[in-house]
């Protein structure tokens, strides 16, 4: 099995459940309490933050030129943080995160997967019945992703997708996998120490759609922050057999079909040698170089010279 089912509950109620809750029926629940904790927390410190700077600091009172820097500011910033409440940011926190989790999950169901990238790859394309799939992509100076897919399905149809509304449907058809479940412990949010410095965060379930012919591409390169240019493509090859034919070009003639087996037909299906040969990312430079790139590991390229 691919892929394992999962039914989300948090404190033991479905996700139906918790949205059918009163506001006084949430702040019963143990994960209200532990946003209401955090919420203290943060504005408790926050006070004593700003306290703490207006008794050590020496700024003016007023800064025109750098108002951050006053002690009027400080003030001001303490007035808001004793302004703050903790009870309706807490109350307002789980709502949102009802919301955003019923939208990532609207059935109430996720998924969870240990099999390796390539494994999930082959599952997708026999669940979806297609034999061939040839994902192009480009990108480079903050812009890119997937340009095409070239697809052959077991019923020999041909479909290229172009459009990134049917290029994006393809993901959102892909399973939701769960990535914290384990960390939340059962709970809709959970307190953890902040990634940036000092203080913490509320932890909220976290979701992503399984995509292993795309996520390849998006993990390599990101948001395609860099000063360059790549072309490229991934083919996934699920054909037991092909057509005895490809492509040679001739002088004066362009390109015409050959065999590729020349002691058959071309209108003989011949092996297919490969047959979920393991995929790799093939690509091209703006400086006019030819990479390709393992799945295992998307950062380790050789130069194609």
């Amino acid at each position: 099995m691919t892929y394992e089912q999962i039914d989300v509950l948090f404190e033991g109620k479905t996700l139906n459940e918790w949205n059918d809750m009163s506001d006084e029926e949430l702040k019963a629940t143990e994960s209200y309490k532990v946003a209401l904790g955090h919420y203290e927390f943060e504005k408790t410190r926050a006070i004593e933050n700003y306290e703490n700077e207006l008794a050590t600091t020496d700024y003016p009172e007023y800064n025109d030129d750098r108002s951050w820097e006053s002690r009027s500011h400080i003030k001001e910033m303490l007035f808001k943080a004793k302004e703050r409440n903790p009870t309706e940011q807490a109350t307002e926190r789980i709502k949102e995160t009802l919301s955003s989790t019923s939208r990532a999950i609207p059935k109430g169901i996720a998924y969870d997967t240990d099999k390796p990238l390539v494994e999930r790859g082959w599952a997708m394309l026999d669940s979806l019945g297609w034999t061939f799939v040839s994902v192009n992509f480009n990108g480079g100076h903050d812009d890119g992703g997937i340009e095409s897919v070239e697809i052959e399905t077991v019923d020999g149809e041909d479909i290229d997708i172009h459009n990134w509304g049917e290029i994006d449907a393809i993901t959102d058809g892909c399973k939701q996998i769960w990535h914290n479940e384990k960390e939340l412990a059962g709970l809709l949010v959970k307190r953890v120490p902040s990634r940036w410095g000092s203080g913490e965060d509320l932890l909220t379930p976290s979701f992503s759609r399984d995509n292993p012919l795309f996520d390849p591409i998006d993990d390599k390169w990101g948001g395609w922050a860099f000063d360059a240019r790549v072309y490229g493509h991934i083919t996934w090859d699920n054909r037991k057999t092909m057509p005895n034919i490809r492509k040679k070009w001739v002088q004066g003639q362009g390109q015409i079909d050959i065999p590729i087996d020349d002691s058959k037909s071309m209108d003989e299906m011949i092996t297919n040698p490969d047959y979920r040969k393991e995929p790799i990312l093939e690509f091209d430079q703006t400086e006019m170089v030819s990479y390709t790139s393992s799945l295992d590991d998307l950062h380790e390229e050789t130069r194609l010279d």
